[in-house]
């Protein structure tokens, strides 16, 4: 946040480093529905948004009820270690029950939606509802399917969607796949951290190394509303 003033905790030598940006769809207030959404976009994005319908037309989608998220538990923390084993950097590693947990915990201010192509689930995505926003949680998906029935891009719309007829202002989308994100819409949004070590000796090595260190990824930006 940038209206924070930060200027005390410099002067206590920490670093600050820049990360990864967080990626934010702002919701329009003439997004009445979707279709608004599609429309607000330019004939290129939205033409690609319908071919990925066309391709995921085969995908039946399904809120789970945390019973349902129990019968599937298993399946669902596959597919969420499919996702995690492909990400270039992991900070932490959920526990097996971790969306019942949450799905007990939050009741319907969390949601998980299966995506089942012939009875199978070969996908998921997780909504945290709060008071103005939607923050889209962790998902997980069979990479089987992916290219043929973009379900990633599916999911996506599907969480805007979802941010829309819920009455929200922005959906959260976090720092991953940012490239795909802003076709779908999401901005960047600078993010940063602090840093400092006990050791002066480490925190003087810290400064001047770092920032060679935390870099985040280069990628370009799509532009897809008119």
């Amino acid at each position: 946040d940038t209206s924070l003033d930060f200027q005390e905790i410099e002067q206590e030598s920490y670093q600050k480093f820049s990360v990864q940006e967080n990626m934010i769809v702002k919701i329009r207030p003439e997004w009445n529905n979707f279709d608004d959404y599609l429309q607000a976009m330019s004939s290129k994005y939205r033409v690609r948004a319908k071919r990925a319908f066309k391709k995921g037309k085969l995908i039946e989608k399904k809120e789970l009820s945390l019973d349902e998220i129990d019968q599937y538990n298993d399946r669902i923390f596959e597919l969420y270690q499919n996702i995690v084993k492909h990400a270039p950097f992991n900070t932490l590693f959920l526990n097996e029950r971790y969306f019942y947990g949450l799905k007990e915990y939050l009741k319907d201010n969390f949601k998980l939606t299966g995506y089942f192509i012939e009875g199978k689930l070969i996908g998921f995505y997780t909504l945290i509802f709060g008071k103005n926003d939607v923050d889209a949680h962790f998902l997980g998906l069979d990479n089987a399917y992916n290219n043929k029935h973009q379900v990633y891009l599916n999911m996506l719309y599907d969480m805007i969607r979802a941010s829309i007829d819920s009455g929200k202002k922005e959906v959260i989308m976090a720092r991953t796949a940012l490239e795909i994100k802003s076709s779908v819409g999401a901005e960047p949004f600078g993010m940063f951290v602090y840093t400092k070590f006990q050791n002066p000796i480490i925190n003087t090595f810290l400064k001047r190394f770092a920032n060679d260190w935390i870099t985040p990824a280069k990628w370009t930006q799509r532009k897809p509303f008119k």
